[in-house]
């Protein structure tokens, strides 16, 4: 019997397994990883008020999110060009980080880490229209009196006035 062979393939099984053991940790760090982005986008465009099934659609997630950040539907075509969609996908994320009161080097973060600044984005900020502020609270039912208050303060568009449909069927 020779012994050198079989110490071979023993410490041949135990790396195996070794490396079995470690692939199975870092797939499952990756998985963990990509469920927390995806939720996290799935809070982000809630706040935003668009649908939040969108966070897991691929391409439709990357048109709400030129929807969000004010760009133009055209730039999802950018992002398919090699090292220029990292340019593309900064800018994205920075004109994001800006509705949510966030800086450049947040959107930097979010390019680089997206599973620890999507979370922050999603759970600590407060998303910023041009009219209404929303505000970020533990329970969602209620409600922010200033909000409130600004709603109130937008009038709609109406255009006519009702006692010109009067005039109009009364002339019938």
């Amino acid at each position: 019997m020779n012994l050198s062979y079989d110490t071979a393939v023993n410490t041949t099984y135990a790396l195996t397994g070794i490396a079995a053991i470690i692939s199975i940790i870092f797939y499952l760090f990756i998985g963990v990883a990509i469920i927390i982005t995806l939720i996290s986008l799935f809070m982000i465009y809630k706040k935003a008020r668009k649908r939040p099934i969108a966070a897991i659609i691929p391409i439709w997630r990357e048109l709400v999110l030129c929807d969000i950040a004010d760009k133009k539907w055209w730039y999802i075509f950018l992002l398919l060009i090699p090292i220029y969609n990292i340019y593309i996908l900064f800018i994205l994320f920075k004109e994001l980080a800006n509705k949510f009161n966030k800086s450049a080097g947040f959107a930097v973060g979010m390019i680089i880490l997206p599973y620890v600044f999507l979370p922050i984005l999603a759970l600590k900020c407060n998303y910023k229209n041009e009219n209404i502020m929303v505000e970020a609270s533990e329970n969602e039912d209620e409600i922010d009196e200033d909000v409130i208050k600004e709603i109130d303060k937008i009038e709609p568009i109406i255009p006519f006035d009702n006692d010109e449909v009067l005039d109009i069927h009364e002339s019938e």
